[in-house]
């Protein structure tokens, strides 16, 4: 280990010792820096070589392993030989150019201090290895999927999950994970699902998992028995932005089993090698991959035309929320057109998500420096529906102006309607799902709705691309980006709007400005009222 190559030298003249420290001791120990300086004190440089001897002892050693350590103590045994400067006669050390000092006893002190520390550090890994083996005979490494519920708890009692969270976001990652890698355990109902002891779970098994994981079939469902079947029946591969995505999970998982000792570093290590690639340029190159006829990239949601509002909005709208069962307007039938109706309608104007329009409740309606406004909360629940609103963040939680053309159409007078009624939500019928909240059935009725008129386009134009819509028009209008971002509920992420933007009420948030500015955007759809429509 060339030493020498650590010395770098200050302005002033003044050497001083530079350790890069290397990935796999920062991913076992994360608190440590990408690297560590220490000032040799002197000018002298054979003098900063010793010192840089003694530092990367006392700052690398206790890192190393049994091959690092090896080789240290290879390095140490090197012969000095003795030159004698024939012009001066000054004793030199000819050996490595770190080991190198005026005199001979301080080169050999500093080899017999090596050896002894080396030797006294590969002695502790061995006690230490040694006590490790005898307590895993005690209490052995836990299957995979018993790994991953008390994960997941710790998770949920930390508060860093909710159920959803674990059930709909990390518990697929870690199923697939389990399957690909797994072998056949017999259970207490005498089934046997792929499963594994993480004991077995080594590097070899992790690099084959990375590799094949990669082609992993997009959107597979439920259509296999398990992973490994899915993987064998082909297809599209999934997006990288999703490989990266669920190795990003799984990698969380198995740092937690590196850090309760089931599983060893090296595993972790090489996830965290192959998540270094998902970078900024590999995100671009997979977007290039999805140029659409006309040069534009397929990555996202895209906000609705003029002609697709007027689509969305014209004569297949009206058919879409007078649709009944029979005849004469029932109740249901009332309930499911009051909802078809008034959901993407709202959207458009607020920039609500599809979930937080379908949980509003009639108190949501507030009135803010005189001007009514919808309030987008959490937390409250109904045992009899078993639902919890809910928000997607903090953020979410805000106050939106009511648009004119909103009270133009009759939401106020809906809304109070629903009061005199005294109705709690502002609609009736809507079931309850964990995974998605009240929003499951308004979002199908409105996919029907834009594949009916010819504007549905999957995971591009959809309910969530009224937000875009909106968002684009403010920012015509123009309304600053803040504001925006505060309006659509996203995080603005500054210190002066997290910490300096704070009232008694919440965010501060200038309601009539935005009012005034919402005023001025105009969709041109001119939809009948409610009202008229079950009329008829």
């Amino acid at each position: 280990m060339r030493f020498a190559n650590y010395l770098t030298k200050s302005r002033h003249g003044i050497w001083y010792y530079r350790w890069v420290v290397p990935a796999r001791i920062r991913a076992a120990h994360p608190a440590l820096p990408k690297e560590l300086k220490r000032s040799t004190r002197t000018a002298d440089i054979r003098k900063a070589r010793i010192r840089a001897r003694q530092f990367h002892e006392s700052l690398a050693l206790p890192y190393m392993n049994d091959d690092e350590l090896s080789q240290l103590l290879e390095d140490s045994k090197r012969t000095f030989r003795v030159v004698v400067d024939p012009t001066t006669g000054r004793v030199e050390i000819d050996a490595e150019p770190h080991e190198a000092d005026a005199a001979l006893d301080t080169a050999q002190r500093l080899r017999e201090m090596m050896q002894e520390q080396i030797q006294t550090r590969m002695a502790e890994i061995k006690a230490a290895r040694s006590s490790e083996d005898r307590g895993s005979s005690r209490s052995p490494a836990p299957l995979m999927s018993a790994a991953f519920e008390k994960y997941a708890k710790a998770q949920i009692d930390a508060s860093l999950w909710s159920d959803n969270t674990r059930r709909y976001t990390h518990e697929p990652s870690i199923a697939l994970f389990r399957e690909l890698v797994g072998e056949s355990q017999e259970n207490d109902a005498g089934a046997t699902p792929l499963d594994l002891p993480l004991s077995k779970l080594d590097r070899q098994k992790m690099s084959d998992f990375i590799e094949n994981f990669r082609a992993f079939p997009a959107r597979q469902g439920k259509r296999y028995a398990n992973a490994r079947d899915a993987l064998a029946a082909g297809g599209e591969p999934q997006s990288l932005e999703n490989y990266f995505k669920r190795l990003e999970h799984i990698h969380q998982f198995v740092r937690y089993c590196t850090d309760k000792g089931w599983v060893n570093e090296e595993v972790s290590a090489e996830l965290q090698h192959t998540l270094k690639r998902n970078n900024k340029r590999s995100r671009q190159a997979e977007a290039k991959k999805r140029i659409v006829q006309g040069g534009t990239a397929d990555d996202g949601y895209v906000a609705f035309s003029s002609a697709d509002l007027a689509s969305i909005f014209g004569p297949g709208f009206v058919s879409h929320v007078t649709a009944r069962r029979s005849a004469a307007w029932r109740t249901d039938d009332v309930a499911r057109a009051t909802y078809r109706y008034w959901t993407p309608i709202i959207a458009l104007y607020t920039g609500m998500r599809l979930s937080e329009v379908c949980q509003l409740q009639v108190g949501d309606l507030v009135a803010r420096e005189g001007i009514p406004c919808l309030s987008v909360a959490a937390g409250r629940t109904d045992e009899d529906l078993g639902a919890t609103t809910r928000i997607k963040t903090i953020s979410s939680l805000r106050t939106i102006p009511i648009h004119p053309k909103l009270i133009e159409l009759g939401l106020l007078a809906f809304v109070e309607q629903r009061r005199q009624a005294q109705k709690h939500w502002l609609w009736d019928g809507l079931l309850w799902s964990e995974k998605e909240g009240f929003g499951k059935y308004p979002g199908r009725d409105f996919n029907k709705l834009t594949e009916s008129v010819g504007v549905y386009v999957k995971r591009r134009k959809v309910f969530h691309s009224f937000r875009s819509t909106l968002q684009q028009a403010l920012s015509r209008v123009p309304l600053e980006g803040t504001l925006i971002d505060q309006l659509i509920g996203h995080e603005v992420d500054s210190v002066r709007m997290q910490s300096y933007n704070r009232t008694d009420e919440g965010r501060a948030f200038p309601i009539r400005h935005v009012h005034e500015a919402l005023g001025k955007v105009s969709f041109n759809i001119q939809p009948p009222s409610l009202r008229d429509l079950i009329r008829s």
